[in-house]
């Protein structure tokens, strides 16, 4: 019988080749964000990596769970205020949560919260690698 610990593993193992696989096949982006919302019990999943200039907005792979009018409000404004992403992509390579960039209390009174993601997506709980 597999245990909870068992289950995460392989699940986590699915996770990475999708990630891996879709290096390769761009068509599966969508999965490995849909995969990583699952694996996180999350309702909203983003893959981004850093912009192509300074000052531009990240480049977004894939999304899970964000309307297109958020997507696109994002990338026109709030990519400027998107305090969990940048830390993220300071984080050198690091895993981080969304408390190591930010306490819970300083994000509610943030714009990135009380514009963006709080009418959008309704998230604010955050995880990242860059």
């Amino acid at each position: 019988m597999m245990g909870r610990m068992d289950r995460d593993a392989d699940h986590l193992a699915e996770l990475v080749g999708v990630f891996y696989e879709s290096a390769f096949a761009p068509g599966r982006w969508s999965e490995a964000a849909a995969l990583l919302a699952s694996h996180f019990e999350a309702n909203v999943a983003g893959i981004m990596v850093p912009p192509p200039f300074p000052g531009g907005p990240p480049l977004v792979v894939s999304t899970v769970g964000v309307p297109e009018a958020a997507q696109g409000a994002y990338l026109a404004e709030y990519h400027q205020h998107d305090i969990l992403i940048h830390g993220a992509f300071r984080a050198g390579g690091r895993v981080i949560t969304g408390n190591e960039v930010v306490q819970g209390q300083d994000f509610r009174r943030h714009v990135f919260w009380n514009e963006f993601s709080r009418p959008h997506t309704d998230s604010w709980h955050g995880m990242a690698a860059s």
